[in-house]
């Protein structure tokens, strides 16, 4: 069993509903430049969001969800500074560069305007949730398996781009994306 996938055009927020964003939706919002979407996608998801704040929608997320936000976003700025630099320097070397330092204050103020419209999740897996999610790691990411999860646990609505969660049997969770690839 595949997830219930609506495409975001169809899809309308309704009063009550929780909603989960994966950490590419997030980056689309506050850094679209981290890689090649369109912005016609990145502006259809900036509407669901809009509409999901409007009716005062609860958006959930997790610790997990800043971590890879982080990685994410440093690492396309270690790209980015390594190719305009004509450098050979390392992750680790720029990470102590004032360019890393710069990205991160810009970082830091983002990820807290996204807890400000959030509602962060804490605890852990039981082992048999743990092994559903080692099952499927060879189909998605680990993390974006541990989102699913979550959502199973909170009913909640994955909003998402990415195309991993197509390949995972099992899922009973509803998606809302813009990504195309669902339908086909």
């Amino acid at each position: 069993m595949k997830a219930n996938f609506t495409p975001i055009s169809q899809f309308n927020p309704s009063f009550g509903e929780k909603f989960f964003c994966d950490t590419n939706v997030w980056l689309y919002l506050f850094y679209p430049q981290f890689d090649r979407t369109p912005q016609h996608i990145i502006d259809k998801y900036s509407k669901l969001f809009g509409s999901i704040k409007i009716k005062g929608n609860l958006i959930l997320s997790h610790p997990q969800m800043f971590s890879e936000f982080i990685n994410v976003w440093l690492k396309a700025e270690y790209d980015k500074f390594r190719k305009s630099a004509h450098m050979t320097l390392t992750f680790k070397e720029y990470r102590n560069s004032e360019h890393s330092k710069e990205a991160l204050e810009k970082i830091k103020v983002v990820l807290n305007k996204v807890l400000e419209c959030t509602t962060i999740l804490s605890g852990t897996f039981t082992t048999e949730e743990l092994k559903e999610i080692i099952l499927n790691c060879d189909k998605a990411d680990f993390n974006d398996l541990c989102f699913v999860e979550l959502c199973k646990q909170q009913n909640c609505i994955l909003v998402s781009h990415d195309i991993d969660y197509n390949s995972v049997t099992g899922l009973s969770i509803d998606i809302i994306s813009a990504n195309n690839k669902y339908v086909d």
